[in-house]
């Protein structure tokens, strides 16, 4: 593709996701809270007061102490504002998508393949409408995007970085412990050359 084609594309791609947002999220995020919401609220809340709450929960469930720090600066806030809480996740979607089409790009891939690679991840109906409208979906927003930092980070040879990274990505969903299987599968196919 040329120059201006490229353009092209690259505006017809980008508008083709925003008005998909617009029309797919913006009337619903933030409708409300809904189970698994109010005990992540209340967990905030009570972090607030007491921080070692959020690292040493007092009550058995997940361990997830990064969204519920989310959940606790969200709660400084805007308190039981859900509206907040949801538009939180919508940044957090966009910054998936720009962490996402940065790791596409470190592949060496040209940016058309970034853009429909991006796009396809965006309008992706699995899991991805759940995680931006159900307020607690904010698990699966923050293991994507400190997951895809952190091999962006490894990939870039900043393994420190790479590293905090995977912990943000542990502190946030178990399912991140398969990310250094992932990670180095991405690494060993990009020296192949594939």
């Amino acid at each position: 593709m040329n120059r201006e084609t490229t353009k092209i594309f690259t505006s017809m791609v980008v508008s083709s996701w925003v008005l998909f947002t617009a029309a797919t999220f913006l009337a619903d995020v933030g409708r409300g809270f809904v189970k698994d919401d109010f005990s992540w609220v209340a967990s905030a809340r009570d972090g607030l007061t007491n921080p070692k709450q959020i690292l040493v929960p007092s009550q058995a469930g997940f361990y997830r102490p990064l969204v519920t720090a989310s959940f606790a600066v969200n709660f400084e806030f805007a308190e039981l504002a859900p509206r907040a809480y949801g538009l939180t996740n919508l940044v957090l979607y966009a910054l998936c998508a720009v962490g996402i089409a940065m790791l596409i790009r470190q592949l060496g891939l040209p940016w058309t393949s970034v853009l429909v690679g991006t796009f396809a991840w965006a309008i992706n109906p699995h899991g991805i409408g759940m995680a931006v409208l159900w307020i607690s979906g904010r698990t699966a927003l923050l293991l994507t995007l400190t997951s895809v930092l952190s091999t962006l980070a490894f990939l870039r040879g900043y393994r420190f970085v790479g590293l905090t990274f995977f912990a943000a990505a542990l502190l946030s969903k178990e399912e991140a412990v398969i990310l250094p299987v992932d990670s180095c599968e991405c690494a060993a196919r990009r020296s192949r050359g594939e």
